[in-house]
């Protein structure tokens, strides 16, 4: 659980997170739950780990996220109930927003034994004044957001071949050389 915190430059390689029994939601492989007093910053964190036994409102790397989430990706295992995300489980609502932005999910598996309309490969719940933004996903087998009240602008999926050739990091530095965040070596 997170209030107000800030968290970068984190990689979580390899692992396994269970749900914690006692608190039945907000499961994530790096935060469980932002809570919604003060917003919480990730940047340019990853993770690998599998998440298993979420009942809801779980995320490869954020179950319930206040605040922003940014040059960051999740590659692994997600298996749960409902309100899943490859990335984010769900956001709050209005002034408790949360922004999804430079973000990917690649080769991650999304496997739910409940309501699949609050599946998503970026997030499986966006709640108004929640905002998705140049986000990109591998998997195709779903939707980019499960339940979509917020604001999804410029997301998509992408094969394998688009990740390999570089056309997703192109894409996630904003179509630039200027000032590149994400790197890739081709071949």
């Amino acid at each position: 659980t997170t209030n107000g915190a800030t968290i970068k430059n984190v990689g979580i390689t390899s692992g396994r997170v269970e749900e914690n029994i006692i608190y039945a939601a907000y499961t994530g492989t790096l935060v469980g739950h932002c809570l919604d007093s003060h917003p919480t910053t990730i940047t340019n964190c990853y993770s690998k780990a599998y998440l298993t036994g979420a009942t809801k409102d779980a995320g490869g790397l954020v179950g319930k996220l206040h605040g922003t989430l940014s040059y960051s990706f999740y590659n692994g295992i997600i298996r749960g109930e409902s309100i899943l995300g490859g990335l984010v489980g769900s956001s709050y609502s209005n002034n408790k927003s949360a922004t999804i932005d430079h973000c990917h999910m690649a080769g991650t598996k999304i496997r739910h034994s409940g309501d699949a309309s609050q599946c998503g490969a970026l997030i499986g719940l966006l709640h108004d004044g929640s905002l998705v933004y140049r986000s990109y996903s591998l998997d195709a087998t779903t939707v980019l957001v499960g339940t979509n009240n917020g604001n999804i602008t410029e997301c998509n999926f992408h094969t394998e071949e688009e990740f390999e050739n570089g056309t997703v990091c192109w894409l996630l530095n904003d179509c630039s050389e200027k000032n590149p965040v994400w790197y890739q070596t081709l071949g």
